[in-house]
Formats: C-alpha cells, sequence, structure tokens
C-alpha cells in the first residue's frame, strides 16, 4: 500500500513542483562541504590533542561543538532526502514511474521512499474489519522543503 502511495506521489504534480524547486543543489553541496571540513577539522583536533598542542578541555570543548554541528548538518541532510534517488524519477510518466520502481531492487526502493516520505501510520480498522485497505494508512509526503509536506 505504501509503494502504491509512493508511486502515485513520484507521477503527481505536487511532486514535480517540490522537487524542481529543490534540485538546486548548492545548499546540499555547501552543507556536505562543511561536514567534510568538521570531520577534518575533528581528526587535526584529535592528532592536535594527541601531540599535547591543545589541553583537555580545549579539546573537549571544540570536539562537543564541532560534534553538535556534524549532526546538525547530517539530520539537515538526511531530511532533503537522497537527491539522487528523487532526481532519477522527476518528470517520468506513471507508465516509466512504475517500469522504473519494478527494477529497483530493495535497497533503492527504501531510499526512494526515505526521500520523499516523512511518516506513515496505520489507523485502527474499527470492529469486524479483518482486511487493511488504502483508508486505514496515512502516508505523509516530503514537499521538497523539509518543512513543507503534502498527502496523497
Amino acid at each position: 500500500m505504501v509503494s502504491e502511495r509512493v508511486i502515485r506521489f513520484l507521477t503527481a504534480p505536487q511532486f514535480a513542483e517540490a522537487f524542481e524547486q529543490s534540485e538546486d543543489d548548492l545548499p546540499v553541496q555547501q552543507m556536505r562541504d562543511e561536514l567534510g571540513s568538521l570531520r577534518s577539522r575533528l581528526d587535526d583536533l584529535a592528532t592536535d590533542y594527541a601531540a599535547g598542542l591543545v589541553t583537555r578541555s580545549q579539546f573537549l570543548t571544540a570536539s562537543q561543538t564541532m560534534r553538535s554541528r556534524v549532526d546538525e548538518l547530517e539530520d539537515q541532510l538526511s531530511q532533503l532526502g537522497s537527491d539522487s534517488a528523487v532526481k532519477g524519477v522527476t518528470g517520468m510518466t506513471d507508465e516509466q514511474v512504475r517500469r522504473h520502481w519494478d527494477g529497483l531492487d530493495v535497497d533503492r526502493r527504501r531510499s526512494l521512499i526515505l526521500a520523499v516520505v516523512v511518516s506513515c501510520r496505520l489507523r485502527q480498522k474499527g470492529r469486524g474489519v479483518r482486511r487493511t485497505d488504502e483508508r486505514h494508512v496515512d502516508v505523509l509526503f516530503r514537499a521538497g522543503d523539509p518543512a513543507k509536506v503534502a498527502s496523497i
């Protein structure tokens, strides 16, 4: 059920509009560059500490500050989803998306789902209802900007 909703979302106008706007890779690239720089600086800091160039207190303070920023950047990048997974399907027709989806392995499907789905929620079916259908599944989609969401 979630897969079918994802396929419908990938062919919906909201998807094309949202992710075409997010195709500007500059902010993402800047975040990745900053992340790489911070990791390099953390390595340098550890080397400096091992060499006795910084005190334990200086090491802990600088390390904590940089690690907090690394965690923040990693969270932001994960919220943006996998750019390559999303860009691979922008502009495709329903039939093309379905063929593309059928050709993906489980890991790539998961990556694509994570790139566009914010959350999935199962509703209670109610008394006497044994079978789960689409009415019982809520899927909240990322609408390009992590702060914006859409439901289909």
